[in-house]
C-alpha cells in the first residue's frame, strides 16, 4: 500500500511541475534568432556546413585526380571556397 501511495505521490508532484513549467514558458517570437548571439551561430554554422561541403568536393576532386571527371569536384570547391571568403568564414582567409 505505502508503495503504492509513494508513486501516487510522486506521479502527482511530476505532474504539477510540468504543467508549471510549460505555462511558464514564453512562446518563441523569433527575438534570439534577429540577435548578435543568434547571428553569430547563424554564421557558424553556415561555415561548417560550407566547409563540409568544400571537404566532400575536394575529396572527389582528388579521388578522380587526374581523369576529366575531377573538373566539376574542383570547380564546386573552388566556388564553395569563394562562398567561405565571401561569408567572412576564418577558414577560407
Amino acid at each position: 500500500m505505502t508503495t503504492s501511495f509513494t508513486k501516487s505521490i510522486l506521479a502527482l508532484a511530476t505532474l504539477s511541475v510540468v504543467l508549471t513549467t510549460s505555462a511558464l514558458a514564453a512562446p518563441n517570437d523569433g527575438r534570439f534568432k534577429k540577435s548578435a548571439e543568434g547571428m553569430k551561430k547563424q554564421l557558424v554554422t553556415a561555415c561548417a556546413q560550407l566547409k563540409q561541403d568544400l571537404d566532400v568536393q575536394e575529396y572527389w576532386a582528388d579521388k578522380n585526380a587526374g581523369t576529366k571527371d575531377a573538373k566539376p569536384y574542383a570547380e564546386a570547391a573552388d566556388a564553395l571556397w569563394a562562398a567561405g571568403e565571401k561569408a567572412g568564414c576564418s577558414w577560407a582567409q
